[in-house]
């Protein structure tokens, strides 16, 4: 079967393609190598909640993240602030 000279040049504009495509992820990946992921801030995070009035998953947050966190006083202090209101 023979190839005609616009299917060729599809194929050779395909094969083009792909190899840039790869030369692109590679450059990228050297260029901006995968960082560490960044938590968000755990009070930022209960006070989100408190606002929608989920006091509940607030505490679950700021529990957790004070396991996580023992040193961080201001985990605990806004903890007990949740914890004493109604």
């Amino acid at each position: 079967m023979a190839v005609q000279n616009s299917q060729l040049a599809g194929l050779v504009l395909a094969g083009i393609f792909t190899i840039a495509l790869l030369g692109l992820t590679i450059w990228r990946r050297i260029k901006y190598p995968k960082r560490k992921s960044q938590k968000a801030d755990p009070i930022a995070e209960a006070e989100v909640y408190v606002a929608y009035g989920r006091r509940k998953k607030a505490i679950e947050v700021l529990k957790k993240a004070q396991q996580e966190n023992p040193n961080r006083v201001d985990i605990g202090e806004k903890l007990d602030e949740l914890s004493k209101q109604p």
